[in-house]
């Protein structure tokens, strides 16, 4: 249980979840109200389906499984992609018919796909003036293995609930810099404002350069750009120290424990940076498990064994009497690493 008592929903989408999850509860009457549509369609699809087989044949009731499968997935993957789906910053453009612009970024974790879309949506109740900023909660559409994806679908939070904590905690949520930055690329956008999906020059949000990618049941995977000078820092710290762990490593001291490293794991054009654990050193390879699920090659997986050389190492860690020793990159990820 959590939020108040409140519990979350099951989440549909193989375990995963954005960098900035919504965590919005559904109220169903506020939802219906914007979105009538579907349900509605569903409904009268249930009532023909049962008024054609008692007036003409009851094979008609054939599609009322089929109906009722539809409805049921409705039902239960509607409260996931509040929950689950990503808390985006989208700012009033018209008021007449009601405009949003709304940004995200459509990378995969390769390289930065920043977007404005312009789009229409129902409008909540209150009053809504041009420049009002409001979140959303957006699902994302595409290949997963492409460097970005095509498209994405944004549900402002108020059209999910009227419950005003959650709607001000969503944005809350968003740092200033996403709204700020929000206004600043909004300019590239041609006018008048039309529909549609535009490409900016920027990515906004904290100036970090990170991007995170949330796994239920899995360490968060951070992305960071090849050119940050501060992670290479940190890289190079790990390598040329690697010898004083493998030291530790073949002779453990009393309260030495959990040894890993960190290697990068090439699979034809792709790599990813994956910590290794369980580890033995023979004097000349480092033979350990992979200890976390990749995201993006394929050629390794969760709990399997592999071999390598001390020279490919770009971090190491292991624990002193419950002090982190080493753990270059991720005191970087921590803000823990001296500038």
């Amino acid at each position: 249980m959590s939020d108040s008592g409140r519990t979350p929903p099951e989440n549909w989408f193989k375990g995963s979840a954005a960098s900035h999850p919504g965590r919005i509860f559904v109220q169903w009457p506020v939802h219906l109200r914007h979105y009538p549509t579907k349900p509605l369609l569903y409904v009268l699809g249930m009532v023909a389906s049962v008024a054609l087989a008692w007036l003409v044949s009851w094979w008609f009731l054939a599609a009322l499984p089929v109906v009722l499968f539809f409805i049921w997935r409705y039902v239960s993957m509607l409260p996931a992609r509040a929950y689950y789906g990503c808390l985006n910053p989208a700012v009033v453009i018209c008021e007449q018919p009601f405009l949003l612009a709304v940004y995200t970024d459509l990378t995969t974790g390769y390289e930065p796909h920043p977007v404005i879309k312009i789009c229409r949506s129902p409008r909540p109740k209150g009053d809504y003036p041009v420049g009002t900023r409001m979140p959303t909660v957006s699902m994302y559409y595409g290949d997963f293995s492409s460097p970005s994806l095509d498209n994405f679908i944004p549900v402002l939070v108020a059209c999910y609930t009227s419950n005003r904590r959650d709607i001000n905690d969503a944005e809350m949520r968003l740092e200033r810099e996403y709204w700020d930055g929000l206004e600043e690329v909004l300019a590239e956008v041609p006018r008048p404002y039309r529909p549609g999906l535009y490409n900016v020059s920027m990515c906004i949000g904290p100036a970090d350069g990170q991007h995170v990618v949330a796994r239920e049941g899995q360490p968060d995977v951070v992305m960071v750009p090849d050119d940050d000078e501060t992670m290479k820092r940190a890289m190079e710290q790990a390598r040329a120290t690697v010898g004083q762990f493998l030291d530790a490593l073949a002779n453990p001291q009393p309260g030495c424990e959990a040894f890993a490293v960190k290697a990068q794991i090439r699979d034809g054009d792709e790599s990813e940076f994956l910590w290794i654990n369980r580890l033995r050193f023979d004097g000349t390879h480092i033979y350990g498990q992979v200890n976390n699920e990749p995201l993006i090659v394929t050629k390794a997986k969760l709990g399997q064994k592999v071999r390598l050389k001390p020279s490919r190492v770009c971090d190491w860690i292991y624990a002193e009497n419950g002090e982190m020793v080493g753990g270059f990159t991720t005191r970087v990820l921590t803000d823990d690493f001296p500038a």
